[in-house]
């Protein structure tokens, strides 16, 4: 231990001045001062060898550390000297430290908080005079930025061989510091890791790879954390000082990309932008755009799809585990999708578009579907991407996004839930992605009324009330969710859409929801006469084959459509001073009643020429639909009416379409079949 004791007492002395006396010798230049101190302190502090250049009487004219060669300077002299004695003195008191180690004594290896600081503070002058003047401009924190004193010291640049020498030097003091004690490390790490990164670094554009061994191992026993957040730190542009030389920008850059590729590489990332620039982050839209484009950049020795494979997966957890701000990440994964689109289509539809849309896409071919993981991330990222500002275009321009909405519809109705915190609304993202998918689409009442009459099945999506959360493990997306097919048939099937799509409407703008009620109603009932060729076909010849079948179905089930659409428009709130709404609603009514008229026409030529016809259940329940939704077209007619003749201006074509409509009613009420005789625009 005496051995130790004297070692940091020379650590001490080598920064720190006891004689007023050697200013005046030095002609105040600080590191001159502290070598007189040094040398006059105790004569046998540890030596170069003799063939050194600081060892020489006159090492001015030498290899000088500095490319100014200021003959009437002492600085850099000085600093040569003294930089040669500091890292003796620290090899010894390493030296020391290490004995202990070989002791298996843990007490024994104990460093006092005292010494560790005496460490630090001595590793700042290390830097000063063995590792800053060495470097390349622009490599590590400038020397200004750290102290006023020796802002005007310059760079060693004309020896290159000497400059690998001292590096080196330096280098190999650094391996014997991080390996003689763990506190020591630490705290080294701690403060200076970028400083020892800079010195192997430097090494290796040299050439000189005697430590390449001990940096790698440096770097994979190191916090994965403070590694990242240094690399970043070295990198990071700094106002009026010179930028870093293209080879260390590589370095730098092929270390991040290992951190990043590997074992949650993108999250220690991602916190280091936190701890480097604060919570701000992800404020910054312009920011966040340049560190995704930066992302989706492959590195050179690397794969693109082997690589954007493993940077997508990363983001999928991320998203999944909530690390972060889930509409701030999924803002920055939009940024990477872009651009790693621009440079790899392929890469962007197998490891994105797969992962967003292919859970629901196998959903109706699946006998048994249940709610997974995948289920979740997709729908909460479509959910999250579900706004223009967000996607700009993104999904919408993507074949397989409709198809998916689609599916998405076949999910409601869905019962509405108190979610708990750190949770996200199933039916509100559900919701959300339908209104965004299907905004702009033309036709958007044909697409509807498609869904209400396809054979594609329903399912059950229902999320539960977590009550209960596993300390430590991170909540899921969505939490208890379950998901299951319906075995329906064909009649409960149809209701089932319908009260899905009446969800899905009674969701949206009231105008928008009524005019949709409005046009889905209207086509319902035209599809009773593009389906009227069934009823020509012979009354004896077997209709019970399943194309016959369906098509009466079909044809049947227009009126029952337009009738609960109807009732939806009786109980919502119409706007009738809107002149597109009074369109619409006329054009539902004459359709209702075209549709009346031709069905009572044809029921009277079968029971005219039919003399043993009979009706039977389905004929009545199709009669009784019928003459149901005629009265209701009838009621809504007298409304609309009455509301376009109360307006101050009524166009002529409106003022046609009243008439026609009025003309209608007036022979319904007083014989149906009078009706066949006018001449209702068609």
């Amino acid at each position: 231990m005496a051995g130790l004791e004297f070692a940091f007492e020379c650590l001490k002395k080598c920064i720190s001045i006891e004689k007023d006396s050697v200013w005046h010798a030095s002609k105040s230049d600080p590191i001159a001062a502290l070598l007189l101190d040094l040398e006059s302190f105790e004569n046998n502090l540890p030596t170069c060898d003799p063939s050194c250049h600081c060892t020489l009487d006159d090492i001015r004219t030498k290899a000088s550390t500095s490319s100014a060669q200021d003959a009437n300077s002492q600085f850099f002299d000085a600093r040569l000297r003294y930089g040669h004695k500091l890292i003796a003195v620290m090899q010894k008191v390493a030296d020391e430290l290490n004995e202990l180690k070989k002791q298996n004594d843990s007490k024994s290896t104990l460093v006092s908080v005292k010494h560790v600081s005496l460490f630090t503070s001595s590793f700042q002058f290390l830097i000063l005079t063995c590792i800053s003047p060495y470097l390349d401009k622009g490599v590590g924190v400038p020397l200004q930025l750290r102290s006023q004193v020796i802002r005007s010291w310059e760079k060693c640049a004309g020896d290159l061989e000497f400059r690998k020498n001292e590096l080196t030097r330096t280098g190999e003091c650094i391996v014997k510091l991080l390996n003689c004690n763990d506190a020591v490390r630490a705290e080294l790490l701690r403060k200076y890791f970028s400083d020892i990164i800079c010195v192997f670094e430097q090494l290796n554009d040299f050439g000189k790879n005697s430590l390449s061994t001990a940096y790698e191992e440096l770097l994979s026993s190191a916090p994965p954390q403070l590694l990242m957040s240094t690399f970043l730190g070295l990198v990071k542009p700094r106002a009026a000082t010179d930028r870093p030389p293209s080879w260390f920008t590589i370095a730098i850059g092929s270390q991040l990309s290992k951190i990043l590729i590997g074992n949650d590489g993108l999250y220690i990332t991602l916190s280091s932008y936190e701890e480097l620039n604060g919570d701000g982050i992800w404020q910054n839209t312009p920011l966040l755009s340049i560190v995704g484009k930066q992302f989706a950049l492959p590195p050179r020795n690397m794969k693109k799809m082997v690589y954007y494979k493993n940077i997508t997966a990363q983001f999928f957890r991320l998203i999944y585990n909530e690390k972060f701000p889930r509409e701030k990440l999924a803002q920055l994964f939009f940024f990477f999708v872009v651009d790693m689109k621009k440079r790899s289509a392929l890469a962007a539809s197998v490891l994105v578009e797969d992962e967003l849309f292919k859970p629901w896409e196998v959903l109706t071919a699946t006998a048994h579907p249940s709610w997974s993981s995948s289920c979740a991330t997709s729908l909460c990222l479509l959910a999250l991407w579900s706004d223009e500002k967000s996607s700009q275009g993104l999904l919408k321009n993507n074949p397989r996004y409709l198809p998916v909405a689609a599916v998405l519809l076949s999910l409601l109705p869905i019962s509405p839930l108190d979610t708990a915190h750190g949770q996200r609304n199933l039916r509100n993202d559900v919701y959300s992605i339908l209104k965004f998918a299907l905004e702009k689409v033309e036709n958007l009442s044909e697409f509807l009324l498609a869904f209400i009459t396809g054979s594609s099945p329903c399912f059950q999506l229902t999320q539960d009330q977590c009550r209960v959360q596993e300390i430590g493990v991170s909540p899921s997306v969505y939490g208890k969710v379950s998901l299951s097919s319906v075995q329906l048939n064909k009649e409960e099937l149809l209701a089932r859409k319908i009260d899905a799509t009446i969800s899905l409407l009674k969701s949206l703008h009231q105008p928008t929801a009524s005019r949709l009620f409005i046009e889905v109603a209207c086509k319902s009932v035209r599809m009773w006469d593009d389906d009227g060729a069934q009823q020509d076909m012979p009354r004896f010849i077997n209709h019970s084959d399943p194309i016959t079948c369906d098509t009466e179905f079909r044809r049947s089930s227009s009126h029952l459509i337009a009738g609960v659409f109807f009732e939806q428009l009786q109980d919502g709130d119409i706007n009738f001073s809107d002149t597109e709404i009074i369109l619409s609603l006329l054009g539902l009514v004459q359709a209702t009643l075209q549709s009346t008229i031709r069905y009572i026409s044809e029921h009277h030529e079968k029971m005219t020429l039919d003399i043993i016809a009979a009706p039977n259940e389905h004929d009545q329940q199709l009669r009784s639909t019928i003459a149901q939704n005629a009265k209701m077209a009838i009621g809504l007619a007298g409304a609309v009416i009455m509301a376009a003749t109360m307006a101050e201006k009524v166009e002529l074509g409106h003022r046609i379409v009243i008439d026609f409509t009025s003309a209608i009613l007036i022979c319904l009420i007083r014989d149906p079949f009078d009706c066949l005789t006018i001449g209702f625009p068609r």
